[in-house]
């Protein structure tokens, strides 16, 4: 007897990556000063099911990386030198336009170089909130999938 089937495991599959969607978007939203919309809204989930269990892979862009290594001090700084002057590197002139930054670009990219950037640890702190609430989903996921085989088998039984 299987522990979960495959349909069991995509519907658990679904509703954890839900869950942990949810939760990258709130706590990242909690942080609005340095997460963009862009990366809020980038935050998936894809579902892979094993022959013994199912893996879900939560997908971001690259902005989620950035928000939680941050940035060392005395890092080269982030912009490009153009013949008008300088341009700032994509991912940060995605930040400026988001928060509505109207500073100097290169005064922005020179305190960010001295003075680096401290990561937040994001995905730890996602972890920790939902550990419990996934694992009961789990619990509750398998024993519903149990209760439903030991009916079926049981139903098997008197029917002979």
């Amino acid at each position: 007897m299987e522990i979960i089937d495959d349909n069991t495991s995509q519907i658990l599959g679904e509703k954890v990556g839900t869950l942990y969607v949810e939760a990258y978007q709130d706590v990242l939203s909690e942080y609005r000063k340095v997460a963009t919309g862009k990366t809020i809204k980038s935050i998936s989930y894809r579902i892979t099911l094993l022959p013994n269990g199912v893996n879900i892979k939560i997908q971001a862009d690259k902005g989620l990386f950035f928000i939680q290594t941050g940035r060392r001090k005395g890092a080269k700084l982030p912009v490009r030198k153009t013949a008008t002057g300088f341009e700032l590197f994509p991912q940060l002139q995605e930040w400026v336009e988001a928060v509505g930054y109207t500073g100097s670009h290169y005064l922005l990219a020179r305190s960010i170089s001295e003075k680096g950037i401290k990561g937040i640890p994001i995905t730890e702190i996602v972890i920790q909130q939902l550990a419990q609430q996934v694992n009961a989903l789990i619990l509750q996921t398998i024993g519903q999938h149990a209760m439903q085989n030991l009916v079926r088998e049981v139903r098997g039984i008197l029917l002979e």
